[in-house]
């Protein structure tokens, strides 16, 4: 199967959404736990939220050891989501957050920091643009004060899912785009040059709906995407990864295909060069999902894979790697008792081998997001509504290297 690029989309860059802020501050709960024998908190657990519906989505962390967070929350209860930044301190503990919209739907989906320190996160809007829900761009300093912002699209439905830093100041963007499509949704990506002005845009895709989940940077100036495919009625959706050159061109893609449904949802390049990759693949004759983890070679051999999960569905949906090159993976799972969705974190060696895994939640829907390897082990990122202030709760978990939260020393 070969999927081509189509036209472009207009690009059309927007001034005029305006920043809502929350009438006052928002919260947080749950005390970090010290390290032993220190009074310094290394490992903790943070929820941040207020009455009504807050989620974090990605994370990066900053010079210094802050963590800049993005998402959207419904401020004052209102009917529609605002985008959403906060920087915690090393310890989690908040020390600002910042709301971005206008009357409709506004959210970020992923947050990175480009070598200038400027911040770029991207999701979509509502507030304004061509039609539908819109891709959009905001670029602050690392103080949550707006840069310029772009909104991207035409007349359809367009969704931005991931953003990458470049090292040339640069980043990319992936996503869907109904607008001009040959049917359906396009895996739409496109490249900003330092300037944020759009260098290139690229839709690959066929007759049905086709998505683009992450991106990522490659070391020989390519970019590779984790997505899926819909191939038609009888094999439903592909799990789908394509690597493109650094113009956007498509060197190579590769698809997996079950009875049952299939999605990649991220990948990391390997500090051999191999290309990691995890999604969700459905068990045939059952209505369970399990986490699936690869690893393909830089020409999309495929070297190794493997399944994990129970008799409920089971997600990835974070990947990161060690400087060692194991695999830390934060998925959500419904196996092994969990009520409405427990967060899973796992480690896979370089080989596929579980080394260990954690579980953290409660009686309710517990989500992981995203999850960054660290000096001093792992932060993961998600969404809870098992504790915090309302439905759901933005979550933070900064974990040590085998993905535990250390007690408080006695």
């Amino acid at each position: 199967m070969t999927l081509g690029a189509g036209a472009a989309l207009a690009v059309e860059p927007v001034s005029s959404i305006p920043v809502a802020l929350r009438a006052g501050p928002i919260e947080d709960s749950v005390p970090a736990a010290a390290c032993p024998d220190s009074a310094t908190p290394c490992t903790w657990e943070r929820v941040y939220g207020t009455s009504a519906d807050d989620k974090a989505y990605g994370v990066v962390p900053l010079p210094g050891g802050d963590f800049l967070a993005a998402g959207n929350t419904r401020p004052n209860n209102g009917a529609n989501y605002d985008a959403w930044l906060m920087r915690v301190s090393p310890a989690g503990t908040l020390l600002w957050e910042e709301g971005f919209g206008g009357g409709g739907a506004d959210e970020f989906h992923d947050i990175a920091l480009l070598p200038s320190g400027t911040v770029v996160a991207a999701g979509h809007t509502r507030s304004t643009g061509a039609g539908g829900s819109d891709g959009w761009i905001i670029r602050t300093d690392a103080q949550g004060r707006m840069i310029n912002e772009r909104v991207l699209g035409g007349p359809g439905d367009d969704r931005i899912r991931s953003v990458a830093s470049l090292a040339d100041g640069g980043y990319l963007l992936v996503g869907e785009s109904a607008s001009e499509s040959r049917g359906g949704d396009d895996l739409w990506v496109l490249r900003a040059g330092s300037d944020g002005e759009i260098l290139w845009q690229r839709r690959f895709g066929g007759a049905g709906d086709d998505r683009g989940y992450d991106v990522i940077a490659l070391s020989d100036g390519g970019m590779a995407i984790a997505g899926q495919s819909w191939i038609g009625p009888q094999r439903g959706y592909d799990l789908w990864i394509l690597r493109l050159d650094p113009d956007g061109s498509l060197l190579w893609e590769r698809t997996l295909d079950t009875d049952r449904f299939e999605m990649a949802t991220a990948l990391v390049e390997t500090p051999a060069g191999d290309l990691a990759i995890i999604g969700t693949v459905g068990v045939n004759g059952t209505l369970s999902d399990d986490l699936w983890a690869a690893t393909l070679s830089a020409d999309g051999d495929l070297l190794w894979s493997a399944r994990h999960g129970g008799m409920g569905r089971d997600t990835g949906w974070g990947l990161d790697v060690t400087p060692g090159g194991d695999l830390l993976i934060a998925a959500i799972t419904w196996s092994g008792g969990a009520v409405a969705g427990d967060a899973w974190i796992l480690s896979l060696d370089p080989s596929g081998k579980k080394l260990w895994e954690r579980r953290f939640g409660g009686r309710y829907w517990d989500r992981p997001t995203g999850i960054l390897a660290l000096e001093t082990g792992m932060i993961v990122v998600g969404h809870t509504s098992s504790k915090g202030f309302g439905f759901e709760d933005a979550w933070l978990l900064k974990l040590d290297h085998d993905g535990r939260i250390q007690k408080v020393a006695p």
